[in-house]
């Protein structure tokens, strides 16, 4: 570990992917599926998975290197809850519409609880511990995968994601009552993810005025 329980803050993928998998050992299910059982499906997130058919496979928008050539989709097996999901801007757009809904006027199931547990702070890691990976903003407080901003009205939550060639990242700040989501492909976009994460923040605190 990089620090002791409690004296330290570092973004773990690797740990979302052995969380996924522990509960896989757990239910005796796969990700995918316990995905698709517990928020995928009662969403209506047709289109967000990690297995394409034929049909969804010729929908994909593909990421070129420099050459022209189309870049490799990320693929982990085991490791799958750590990147990789496929998704539409319309899945999360609907993704980002139900947790605000969750907030304003959610109903008692156990999922509109979870995605109101998930945008609760859970600790001000960053603010009060050192923070070895420079390359992310220190203006945010840890949920449950989520990144609370603050505003003057309260916490608006974002988070990115990138993979080796593909962006995305959604924002909910239920006082505004703003949803926010982008989705790219780009050859660098792990590599530039220096710029292209604040970039996204600062369209998301504009989104949210």
């Amino acid at each position: 570990m990089e620090y002791p329980t409690g004296q330290g803050w570092l973004y773990s993928v690797l740990g979302m992917g052995t969380l996924g998998h522990i509960l896989e050992l757990v239910t005796g299910r796969p990700y995918e599926q316990l995905l698709k059982e517990t928020i995928c499906e009662p969403l209506g997130l047709a289109d967000t998975c990690y297995s394409l058919s034929k049909e969804q496979q010729g929908r994909v928008v593909h990421a070129y290197d420099r050459t022209g050539q189309p870049c490799p989709n990320w693929y982990h097996d085991v490791m799958l809850p750590q990147g990789g999901l496929r998704s539409t801007m319309n899945d999360l757009l609907t993704f980002t519409e139900a947790n605000l809904k969750a907030s304003i006027d959610g109903d008692d199931s156990v999922l509109s609880r979870a995605m109101r547990r998930t945008r609760e702070e859970h600790f001000d890691g960053p603010a009060a511990y050192p923070m070895p990976d420079a390359e992310e903003s220190r203006d945010f407080i840890q949920g449950l995968g989520w990144w609370g901003l603050s505003r003057p009205t309260g916490h608006a939550w974002w988070h990115p994601g990138t993979t080796l060639f593909y962006l995305a990242g959604a924002g909910v700040d239920e006082h505004a009552q703003v949803g926010f989501a982008i989705v790219s492909s780009y050859g660098r976009s792990l590599l530039d993810r220096v710029v292209l994460h604040p970039l996204q923040q600062d369209w998301f605190r504009r989104a949210c005025q």
